[in-house]
């Protein structure tokens, strides 16, 4: 289960002990490609459409995986097109426009927004969110725009693990930082003990400071027959309800026990995710699959 969410100071900001049920946009970084960052979003979108929470998509990047997997519109922001303008000098605020207007529009539409940011991009996108001074905005129109930091087992992540939590509280002050531990490589908490004192005790800080959620490891087979399908977890449950493991069966070209397995393990797998969702954002406890 993940952390209750106290009152500690971490990185010279204090973070709210009271449950929140007010919109807020969820930012899914973590400096470094290939950590699992679009998997926990498409958990994310999974768990607000099981609870039936209106959720805007929005991606730094220029994947199509988010979208096809929700099945949602998802809203596709090139910062990188500032690099490539040489008369508008405006040209890094006007893309990150689409983010800007959801997250002031919240306070109005109630609805809630994730982004993610890739790998490679964070600290253009950050350069963005200064430029036009989020901070400033967020704090008169009482929005929080929380981080979700996503981690695994490998110095390279940890490095930047540390690094993606003190440029998100320069941007934007004061927000809710949670610390998503993917166990895809091996356990994070066993990695961080064992590496270098100098990289892994400022993490091992943070997550003592911070709310975290821990994604469990599954089979990699099961996660490529997945994401190659292409679906939302529930999905998934919802074909064991309507025709049990046959229907998994002939939807997946698994024979049955592969198919028991595959299903029982993303099932399960994400309902863990979901339910760490909920601890921290009780908006998301209502209905079911």
């Amino acid at each position: 289960m993940a952390k209750k969410v106290e009152s500690n100071e971490a990185i010279g900001n204090k973070q709210s002990t009271e449950p929140d049920r007010s919109a807020r946009a969820m930012m899914v970084r973590g400096g470094i490609g290939g950590i699992g960052k679009s998997s926990f979003l498409v958990n994310v979108a999974d768990a607000f459409s099981i609870a039936s929470v209106p959720l805007d998509l929005l991606q730094i990047d220029d994947q199509t995986k988010i979208e096809r997997m929700t099945g949602q519109p998802v809203t596709t922001i090139d910062v990188a097109v500032f690099r490539r303008s040489r008369e508008d000098g405006w040209a890094l605020q006007r893309a990150i426009a689409p983010f800007y207007n959801v997250v002031v529009g919240m306070p109005a539409t109630g609805r809630w927004c994730a982004i993610e940011i890739a790998g490679g991009l964070s600290a253009v996108a950050d350069d963005a969110f200064l430029s036009i001074d989020m901070a400033e905005e967020i704090e008169e129109l009482r929005i929080a725009v929380d981080a979700h930091i996503v981690v695994v087992a490998s110095e390279e992540s940890v490095r930047h693990a540390a690094l993606e939590a003190q440029r998100h509280a320069l941007c934007f002050p004061g927000s809710r930082l949670v610390f998503i531990l993917n166990n895809r490589y091996g356990p994070v908490r066993s990695f961080l003990n064992d590496v270098s004192v100098d990289l892994g005790k400022p993490v091992l800080r943070l997550l003592e400071e911070h709310a975290t959620i821990v994604v469990r490891r599954v089979q990699p087979e099961s996660i490529r027959l997945w994401e190659n399908l292409g679906i939302r977890p529930s999905q998934i449950a919802r074909w064991r309800v309507e025709g049990g493991y046959e229907k998994v069966c002939a939807e997946t070209g698994l024979d049955r026990l592969e198919a028991r397995l595959f299903a029982s393990e993303i099932v399960g797998w994400s309902a863990d995710i979901r339910e760490q969702l909920i601890a921290i954002y009780p908006v998301l406890g209502g209905s079911d699959v």
